[in-house]
């Protein structure tokens, strides 16, 4: 299971279900290394997507490599640099069910079924930018072969 969590969490780094997130300031705010002051109820829009690819955090950013969610790997980040779900106080309360269910299907599609790429699919696969909840862009097609 542990190889599940890693393939889940860097699949949510590589495409977050949300593009953004929005928050508001509850008290004055000043910018570390800078004189800038954000006044209290100003919004902030936090890219999530600039931040599961930004290259300060994640060696090859667009590479899909699960082994940097186990062991070591996963505690040599800064905090706050993976939020696929949000984070603190305003996180997606629908987290872990929504975890259990992914790792669910996934164990009962691979325990049934050789999946694999075909022709068809475009690789690398293309998101929609420009949706709030992130989409593909265009369809894409996978082979499901039976195992007996």
């Amino acid at each position: 299971m542990n190889q599940l969590d890693c393939v889940i969490n860097e699949t949510m780094r590589l495409y977050p279900p949300m593009n953004f997130l929005d928050r508001k300031t509850t008290q004055p705010f000043r910018i570390p290394g800078t004189d800038i002051v954000l006044p209290k109820d100003t919004g902030i829009v936090v890219s999530v997507l600039g931040l599961h690819h930004d290259p300060r955090y994640w060696e090859h950013p667009e590479r899909f490599l699960p082994g940097r969610f186990s062991g070591e790997g996963g505690k040599a980040r800064p905090s706050h640099t993976f939020l696929p779900f949000g984070d603190g106080p305003r996180q997606c309360p629908g987290l872990r069910i929504a975890q259990t269910q992914m790792k669910i299907a996934l164990a009962n599609v691979l325990i049934n079924f050789r999946v694999s790429v075909t022709e068809k699919t475009p690789v690398p696969q293309a998101a929609n930018r420009r949706k709030l909840i992130r989409k593909s862009e265009g369809s894409f097609e996978l082979a499901f072969e039976k195992i007996s």
